[in-house]
């Protein structure tokens, strides 16, 4: 299974040629990546997406992301909106994390994030699925 940081260091290698990611299935980590980036199956010819509303949440995610949520006061909105979707159903860390990748997020920044996420989410639902 390939690692949030293999996919950030084979996305600069390829240097914005085609880049081939194979997921063995399992927990959803590469899903958040691929439906951000709109990552083309292979096998099915499918276009991965990303349920519209969670688009939008991430989108509004990462613009709190300045100085990788360092500053109390965004890293205070990132908290407020991923209780938000979690109440809504709407939050998988797999699927978070991999889209914050795929719009450029550093590793301090998902870091970051995944603490957040570790604070809403029981830990059973994320146990098997860490960044690394």
């Amino acid at each position: 299974m390939p690692t949030f940081d293999l996919i950030r260091w084979s996305v600069q290698l390829s240097a914005g040629n085609g880049l081939v990611v194979v997921d063995p299935g399992g927990p959803a980590r590469l899903t958040g990546w691929a439906g951000a980036l709109g990552a083309v199956n292979l096998d099915t010819g499918a276009r991965a997406a990303l349920d519209p509303r969670v688009r939008d949440l991430l989108a509004e995610l990462v613009s709190y992301g300045a100085n990788d949520y360092a500053s109390s006061g965004n890293r205070d909105r990132a908290h407020r909106l991923l209780t938000e979707m979690a109440a809504a159903g709407q939050m998988e860390r797999a699927v978070v994390l991999g889209a914050l990748l795929a719009y450029g997020a550093s590793s301090s920044a998902m870091t970051a994030i995944a603490r957040l996420i570790d604070l809403i989410l029981p830990v059973a639902t994320w146990l098997a699925d860490s960044p690394e």
